[in-house]
């Protein structure tokens, strides 16, 4: 079938409690062969993680059962080699650099432009990673009431 997934594909695991907001992610990951897996809690990760070795995290900072960093610490201690991105809802310097001493890929604010995470990872992407000044300058989410996410 054309645009099918093909064996030697990507995975994303994207660990965010608002998952709504990588839902027009699924379509698209699909056809570019990305294996998308998506999960609101850091435990559920924790689950996952001896399976999915090759993975790229998108890791939200706020979970309901825990801290991001937290999280990516005992991430990193499964997989030493793990790639992951760190998801705030507003930018803030010190959280920043802390997610870079983590050897965090990106620091990275909401909304998140879906569309180019998924080119990144595409094998022999040339596409470099946006810097977090950028992101901040660029992204900056907040729900109706003003409260970030």
């Amino acid at each position: 079938m054309a645009g099918a997934p093909t064996t030697n594909s990507s995975r994303l695991v994207i660990v965010d409690p608002h998952l709504d907001d990588y839902r027009c992610l699924v379509e698209p990951a699909w056809r570019q062969s990305v294996r998308l897996t998506l999960t609101s809690t850091g435990s559920t990760a924790l689950r996952l993680a001896p399976s999915f070795g090759d993975a790229v995290w998108l890791v939200n900072l706020k979970l309901p059962d825990m801290d991001g960093f937290e999280l990516l610490e005992m991430l990193h201690s499964l997989n030493s080699k793990m790639r992951a991105l760190l998801v705030d809802g507003n930018f803030d310097r010190q959280r920043e650099c802390r997610a870079l001493e983590m050897r965090v890929v990106q620091y990275i604010c909401k909304p998140i432009q879906l569309d180019w995470i998924l080119d990144w990872l595409q094998p022999g992407s040339s596409r470099a990673m946006p810097s977090s000044r950028m992101q901040r300058s660029t992204f900056s989410s907040h729900t109706p009431t003003g409260q970030a996410r």
